[in-house]
C-alpha cells in the first residue's frame, strides 16, 4: 500500500514538473519573439516620431499679443525665402443685419475680409523685422498671415481690445454727452455692451454694421454733483452682475464721471436732428398709386401733435376717403 503510495505521489511530481517546464519554455519563446520583432522594427527605422514637422515654413513672434486700435506691434519673422518681397495681412470681418422683410430681425452674419497692414523684403538670411499699427476696425481675435509671391508662409494672432470716451465731463442738466467706442468686437461674447447711468440701464452699443466703431449720445439728468457712466458687457444684452466671474472677464468695463452743474438749463423746445441709420438702414418699398392718383405731405417728418398738410389728386369723385396711420407694436415682454 505504501510502495503504491509513492509510485502515485511521484508520478503527480512528475507531471508538475513537466507543466512548470513547458510553461516556462513557452514564456521564453515569447518575450525572445517579440524582442526580435522590435529589433527588427528598430532595424527597419519604424521609431515612433517625436517631433511634428512644423505647418508653415516660416515662424513670427509679436511684441505682444494683445493691443488696441492704434497699437504699435513689432514683429520678427524668420524662415523665409530670402531677399524676397513679403506682405503681412490682416484678417477682419464685414457685418450686416439679417433681416425677413422689412421688420423682422433673424440674426447677424459676417463674411471675412483681407486688408494689407505692411510689406518688407527679407534679408540674406529668410529674416523681417518691423512695426505695424492696429488698424482701425473690429475687435477681438485677428490673424496675421505672412506671404511670399501669395504663398503663405507663417501666420500669428493678436487679440484687439475696445475703448471708450467720453465728452464733455460736466455740464447743466440737459448737456448731451456723447460715448465713442472704438474696436468693439463681432464675435457673439464680445459685440453687445450696455450703457448705465448712475447704475441704471440706459441702452446698447454695438457696431455689426459700422466697423466696430459705435457712438452714442445721452442727456445730462440727476440733481447738481457727480454721476457715474459704466459701460458692461453681456453677450444676452444684459450686463453681468459679477464681471470677475464672468466668461468676458478679459474685457474691459470703462467708467467715468460727469459732473452735473448748478447752471441755467436751456428749456427751449427743440427737436433732435433724424439720426443717420448704420449700413444705409431699411429700404422702404417704392410707393405704388392707382393709375392718376397722386398724394403728397408738406414735410416727411415732425414731433407729436404737429400738423401734417396732406393733398391728393386723382380720386374717385363723391366718394368717402380712409387715410390710414400704419405703425408698429413692440413686444410687452419685461424689459
Amino acid at each position: 500500500m505504501d510502495k503504491t503510495n509513492k509510485k502515485h505521489n511521484f508520478f503527480l511530481f512528475l507531471v508538475f514538473v513537466l507543466i512548470f517546464v513547458i510553461t516556462g519554455c513557452s514564456s521564453t519563446s515569447a518575450a525572445k519573439e517579440s524582442t526580435d520583432k522590435l529589433n527588427e522594427s528598430n532595424q527597419k527605422g519604424d521609431q515612433p516620431k517625436q517631433e511634428k514637422e512644423a505647418v508653415f515654413p516660416g515662424e513670427m513672434t509679436l511684441s505682444t499679443t494683445k493691443g488696441e486700435v492704434g497699437t504699435t506691434v513689432h514683429f520678427t519673422i524668420t524662415g523665409l525665402e530670402p531677399n524676397t518681397q513679403t506682405k503681412l495681412e490682416w484678417k477682419t470681418v464685414e457685418g450686416k443685419y439679417d433681416l425677413k422683410g422689412l421688420y423682422e430681425f433673424t440674426g447677424v452674419s459676417f463674411k471675412d475680409k483681407v486688408i494689407p497692414l505692411t510689406t518688407g523684403k527679407s534679408d540674406a538670411n529668410g529674416q523681417l523685422e518691423g512695426d505695424f499699427t492696429v488698424p482701425s476696425g473690429f475687435g477681438g481675435n485677428h490673424t496675421i498671415y505672412v506671404k511670399q509671391a501669395d504663398k503663405l508662409m507663417t501666420q500669428a494672432n493678436i487679440h484687439v481690445n475696445p475703448t471708450f470716451k467720453m465728452s464733455p465731463s460736466s455740464g447743466p442738466v440737459g448737456t448731451e454727452i456723447t460715448i465713442t467706442a472704438e474696436g468693439i468686437g463681432y464675435e457673439d461674447m464680445e459685440r453687445n455692451w450696455q450703457l448705465t447711468y448712475d447704475n441704471k440701464l440706459i441702452g446698447l452699443l454695438t457696431a455689426i454694421t459700422t466697423d466696430g466703431k459705435a457712438v452714442a449720445k445721452i442727456r445730462a439728468a440727476g440733481p447738481v454733483g457727480k454721476h457715474t457712466l459704466t459701460i458692461w458687457h453681456g453677450y444676452l444684452g444684459i450686463p453681468y452682475i459679477n464681471h470677475e466671474q464672468a466668461p468676458t472677464s478679459y474685457l474691459p468695463v470703462p467708467s467715468f464721471t460727469f459732473d452735473v452743474t448748478d447752471e441755467k438749463v436751456n428749456m427751449t423746445q427743440r427737436v433732435e436732428p433724424i439720426p443717420t441709420a448704420a449700413d444705409g438702414g431699411v429700404v422702404m418699398p417704392e410707393l405704388k398709386n392707382e393709375s392718376g392718383v397722386s398724394v403728397t405731405l408738406d414735410k416727411d417728418s415732425g414731433v407729436v401733435g404737429e400738423t401734417v398738410t396732406m393733398k391728393a389728386s386723382g380720386l374717385p369723385k363723391n366718394e368717402k376717403i380712409d387715410i390710414i396711420w400704419n405703425t408698429m407694436r413692440g413686444s410687452s415682454g419685461p424689459i
